[in-house]
């Protein structure tokens, strides 16, 4: 008997990408501006990215110093020639500055990344970075401008040479605003203090509390302050008409309760970066046979622009 064997072979053959030759980098896109509005409270993060292409192949990107000069101090420049300090940061290195190679010739300062895989054609990868203005910053309204220039190397650390720019123009608005806060005296600017309780116990004749009163704002403007009472404490058991008096004193100027408000200050934009300070001091008056019991007046500090 004879058998005849058949052996079927099948022949994979796999493209060897990691053997291909690299490519690029090149830049894809880079932001045509960056724009955001400038919160003084909280600052300001805007995030954004590059995208780059290529094969096999490692890469920087740095961004120039601009108009400042300084790297550690990037300044945009607004009304009246008033700068704002803001920072390019890398998020994915405990928000580093980005330089390009003419203010960290070692490439210390790039966003470094590598490109791997994606066959004959390449492909691309997102390269994130921030923008980063810091709070507390009391600038006068309008908007700050700079223009910075993106630089995207080959390798790591660029040592294989430019391979693109780009140009960014960066602009911050900054509106107006009035910020107010309401602080032991000598305390700080805390934008969560805008409320206060002054306890004085038993009341007595020329018992005495302070406070002070920090307004912080890019306008011109007055504070003024309301008293529910017209400058009394009433007291707070329904059916009884009692009132203690009381005064007020601001930075040692007695002011006038008794049509229900009285001005505190006024002030041309912007302030102090700690705010403006107003010292308040409240006095008691003559109790005389008030009721006993407890008394309170509400008072509202109001800032007008002007």
């Amino acid at each position: 008997m004879t058998t005849l064997l058949i052996a079927v072979f099948t022949l994979l053959v796999f493209p060897l990408y990691a053997q291909q030759t690299e490519q690029g980098p090149d830049l894809q896109s880079s932001p045509a501006s960056l724009t955001a509005t400038y919160e003084s409270g909280s600052g300001t993060v805007l995030s954004s990215a590059a995208n780059v292409s290529g094969r096999s192949v490692d890469f920087g990107i740095g961004f120039s110093a601009g108009g400042s000069g300084t790297y550690e101090d990037r300044r945009l420049t607004g009304p009246g020639g008033a700068t704002m300090a803001y920072q390019l940061v890398n998020p994915l290195e405990d928000n580093a500055v980005v330089k390009d190679l003419s203010g960290a010739s070692d490439g210390s300062g790039l966003i470094a990344d590598s490109i791997r895989g994606g066959g004959p054609a390449g492909r691309t990868v997102s390269v994130p970075f921030d923008l980063m203005v810091p709070a507390g910053q009391v600038l006068a309204a309008g908007t700050y401008i700079d223009t910075v220039t993106l630089s995207l190397y080959k390798g790591l650390t660029g040592q294989d040479g430019l391979r693109d720019q780009a140009v960014i123009p960066i602009s911050l608005v900054v509106p107006p605003f009035v910020s107010v806060s309401v602080v032991d005296t000598g305390g700080v600017f805390d934008p969560a203090a805008n409320q206060a309780h002054l306890d004085f116990g038993a009341l007595r004749q020329g018992d005495a509390r302070s406070l002070d009163v920090l307004v912080r704002t890019n306008v011109d403007y007055q504070v003024s302050i309301e008293s529910m009472h017209r400058g009394f404490m009433a007291i707070l058991a329904t059916g009884d008409d009692s009132l203690v008096p009381y005064t007020l004193e601001v930075d040692g100027i007695p002011r006038d309760l008794s049509s229900g408000a009285a001005p505190i200050g006024s002030g041309s934009g912007p302030s102090a970066t700690v705010g403006n300070r107003y010292g308040l001091t409240f006095a008691i008056g003559e109790v005389g046979d008030a009721t006993s019991g407890d008394y309170e007046d509400n008072l509202t500090v109001i800032v007008t622009a002007r």
